[in-house]
């Protein structure tokens, strides 16, 4: 397993995570579109923030995301659905 800083091209898992995310926490269903809207504006400004993933038989599992606003930091996880997403993304 490798733990890069994430790609344009890993906006499609990306997008996948974070619905799953929002599913599995608050009980949401997002929109596809929005959230690559949102995942593909960090890979257009750097100062919006980045993704960190791992990588393990190229399959992107969970990630991370470090994002900038108003002069904080934020961090967010996106592990909790790593076994259901692991096993979505081999299947497919």
């Amino acid at each position: 397993m490798i733990i890069r800083i994430a790609k344009f091209e890993d906006a499609a898992p990306l997008v996948e995570f974070n619905q799953a995310m929002a599913l599995e926490t608050e009980g949401k269903r997002l929109d596809a579109q929005i959230l690559k809207s949102g995942v593909e504006a960090v890979f257009q400004d750097e100062n919006k923030g980045f993704y960190v993933v791992a990588e393990s038989g190229g399959v992107i599992c969970p990630s991370s995301s470090f994002t900038f606003r108003a002069g904080l930091f934020g961090i967010t996880s996106r592990s909790t659905s790593r076994l259901k997403i692991i096993r979505k993304v081999r299947s497919s």
